[in-house]
């Protein structure tokens, strides 16, 4: 299931970023100096409500760095029969980044293709209620349960940004990621002594494989 979207995704932003490569690029003709620091923002992530802004800065004549936050509360279905309704969590996350640009014009920075490298921690929390098995009793109640994930991984991705009228910047970008997460339970009910667990283990998986994939748009300063 995993590799099946993997690949899906792969062929529709492999898609995008031809589609980009297209784009026209300022500053072929000549050297053109690019904007140093460019605030950026994902508007695609605001169909999963959440906010996700980056800043990137110009280290070098080849090198960039980037910091990326993302605050939100998505909603995701759980196929649990415990779980009838969709879940809504809160996220926080945490992206820093290094990216080397191969563009020939050097001072051109950050303009054009580039590869890069990134680091991603992020924290999730979710509450809803579930039927937990008590070992005490041999029987099953209905409590309120806190799923707490924590999640830290990286990857690399191969992109490519441009400039519209020199300042609007839009970079579009994929890659591989893998992470590593791990999950707290806690359940608060009046009837509860703290030995109860979930029945079934329900909520997202924040780990393994996966395509890390986007589109961001910002505007440059010097």
């Amino acid at each position: 299931m995993v590799f099946s979207n993997f690949r899906n995704r792969t062929l529709w932003c492999a898609l995008i970023l031809l589609i980009g490569a297209k784009a026209p690029v300022f500053g072929q003709t000549g050297v053109v100096q690019s904007p140093r620091t460019i605030l950026k923002i994902n508007p695609l992530s605001i169909f999963v409500t959440t906010f996700n802004v980056q800043v990137e800065h110009r280290l070098s004549t080849r090198f960039s760095g980037q910091v990326g936050f993302a605050v939100g509360g998505p909603t995701v279905s759980v196929y649990s029969p415990n779980l009838i309704e969709p879940i809504d969590y809160t996220l926080i996350g945490i992206t820093p980044e290094i990216r080397y640009y191969l563009s020939f014009q050097k001072r051109e920075v950050p303009r054009g293709p580039y590869l890069g490298t990134y680091l991603r921690f992020q924290k999730a929390r979710k509450s809803y209620p579930v039927i937990a098995y008590d070992p005490d009793f041999f029987q099953e109640k209905e409590t309120e349960v806190t799923y707490r994930i924590k999640s830290a991984g990286g990857g690399f991705v191969l992109g490519y940004q441009f400039f519209i009228k020199k300042r609007i910047a839009v970079d579009l970008f994929l890659g591989p990621k893998y992470s590593f997460a791990k999950a707290h339970f806690a359940i608060e009910c009046p009837t509860c002594d703290g030995d109860e667990r979930p029945a079934l283990k329900p909520g997202m998986t924040f780990d393994g494989l996966d395509l890390r994939a986007g589109l961001s748009v910002g505007y440059g300063f010097n």
